[in-house]
């Protein structure tokens, strides 16, 4: 649904090493959505893909700009939006600030996790991939793969009253800037 149509002002770098994908442009990538009717420009600041920790971290500007299309078609564009939008960061950034997170359906409950005392830190597991991968011994790189797939917690515990919006947001120095602010517990 969605096509780049500028692929050429993107600079890939992968390195073995790390596990990582990294890109970068100093130009706008153009994007269309034909899912969404949306023209998106992108101003790409940061992207990385992590391949140990399993996260994926971008930044940038956008842009968005309607597709032109019939009027059926936009109908439809419009309710591919409500689908998107309903359920997503926006939409429960927007109950937050809004005071509206039960009345649309979202809660925020305080998470307790237990980490997992047999599994070493990510940098070892990945200093240890590398290395074996450098002399050739890919059993034992698996091995250490599969150390990196397992989970780094042993137990979890969801608190049963979810929180307020109060409690959660707070208001910054800046004027319409707003930070989410909870008390993180490590055991």
């Amino acid at each position: 649904m969605c096509l780049i149509l500028n692929p050429d002002v993107l600079y890939l770098t992968y390195s073995k090493k790390r596990l990582a994908l990294e890109a970068e442009s100093d130009k706008f990538l153009v994007i269309d959505n034909r899912g969404l009717g949306y023209r998106v420009k992108f101003l790409l600041k940061n992207f990385k893909s992590d391949g140990i920790s399993q996260v994926i971290t971008y930044g940038g500007e956008r842009l968005f700009e309607d597709l032109p299309g019939s009027a059926a078609q936009k109908k439809k564009w419009a309710a591919a939006r409500d689908r998107a939008y309903y359920g997503s960061a926006m939409h429960f950034y927007r109950s937050l600030y809004t005071d509206k997170l039960k009345q649309e359906g979202f809660e925020v409950r305080q998470l307790t996790r237990y980490p997992n005392p047999a599994r070493p830190e990510d940098y070892i597991i990945r200093q240890k991939i590398n290395m074996y991968r450098s002399i050739g011994r890919p059993d034992s790189a698996n091995y250490w793969i599969d150390i990196a797939n397992s989970s780094k917690y042993v137990n979890e515990r969801l608190a049963q009253i979810p929180w307020y919006s109060f409690e959660i947001l707070k208001a910054t120095a800046d004027p319409g800037i707003y930070a989410i602010s909870f008390l993180v517990i490590c055991m």
